[in-house]
């Protein structure tokens, strides 16, 4: 299950310190990998945040570009995608494993519109 935050403008090296101090009162050093390519710093499970730096990443998928169709005059993005819980809920909670497999993208944006701030939430289903 892939888990990553992308930050823009964010200071890399207040955010390595964040992330380490979380994730060591936690016991999970290691974990989580924090990577930044000039103002934008990514924090994610594993290697992950290096996926979200990478051009062609997440942000040019369709999936994203349907969940989240205004990304990119967005202050802020949430986006999950359902199909990698799919197995997880399955194995977990297979009470609910039909319901999680109908489901597709969550998009969540916030951004300004001239002078009025609007969000849009989005759920597409396969």
């Amino acid at each position: 299950l892939d888990i990553g935050i992308k930050l823009d403008g964010a200071d890399s090296a207040d955010v390595e310190k964040f992330v380490g101090d979380l994730t060591a009162g936690f016991g999970a050093e290691g974990i989580v990998s924090v990577d930044s390519e000039g103002e934008v710093t990514s924090v994610g499970m594993g290697d992950y945040s290096k996926d979200l730096l990478a051009d062609g990443g997440l942000a040019e998928t369709d999936k994203f570009k349907n969940a989240v169709p205004n990304a990119e005059d967005s202050s802020g993005v949430v986006y999950l995608d359902f199909d990698g819980l799919d197995e997880l809920a399955a194995a977990e909670a297979p009470e609910v494993a039909d319901d999680i497999e109908a489901l597709g993208q969550l998009g969540f944006s916030a951004y300004l519109d001239g002078d009025t701030s609007r969000a849009l939430a989005r759920i597409t289903v396969d």
